[in-house]
């Protein structure tokens, strides 16, 4: 099985309903190890966060993030900061889910993994946009739209320009985001 998760951690960035679909049918409880149990509990968070589906059960990742904070390898430490952050921010608990967010992007700094800084600081901006402080709001959606851009993730990226758009409407900063909103949309065209 351990070498079974590694495939599947690979097929989860690439075909993420393949990958949802074979840890569905495994029990994780028939893991032989507790790193497979961690690793099979990221790689479900990893695949239902791809399809945009709930992050449940809780547990799975709660048991993840402590392996982990014992055996830090690589970027996981940081996906699972990431996942138990989002938890917490769709249970309206925005300062845990900050702290978690704030770990996260600690540990990514040293990894490069610009797809995962773009998502911690996109995270970080839906916070800061939620608590009507649209100038932080749009400072982290522009990071996190430089990184995405730098992965050549489009979809990722056209969110983070219109959420900069959301952050001057809301703002009431209309023509600052009518003219984000008109590149936005210029962007989703030449990307498509």
């Amino acid at each position: 099985m351990p070498n079974q998760l590694k495939n599947i951690e690979q097929l989860t960035e690439t075909h993420p309903d393949s990958a949802l679909h074979i840890l569905q049918q495994v029990s994780q409880y028939k893991l032989s190890g507790v790193e497979d149990r961690a690793l099979y509990g990221l790689l479900l968070y990893k695949a239902l966060d791809k399809k945009r589906f709930p992050l449940k059960p809780d547990s799975l990742i709660d048991f993840s993030l402590k392996y982990f904070q014992q055996h830090p390898e690589g970027s996981r430490l940081a996906y699972c900061y990431l996942y138990k952050g989002r938890i917490c921010s769709y249970s309206f608990q925005y300062e845990k889910a900050m702290r978690f967010y704030l770990k996260a992007l600690d540990c990514a700094k040293s990894q490069k993994d610009n797809l995962l800084l773009g998502k911690i600081n996109f995270n970080i901006a839906a916070i800061y946009n939620i608590q009507r402080d649209f100038k932080l709001a749009r400072k982290k959606y522009i990071i996190a739209f430089d990184y995405f851009n730098l992965m050549k993730s489009q979809p990722e990226a056209f969110y983070s320009f219109l959420e900069i758009g959301r952050t001057y409407h809301n703002s009431q900063n209309y023509r600052n985001a009518q003219h984000d909103y008109q590149k936005a949309l210029a962007y989703a065209r030449d990307s498509s």
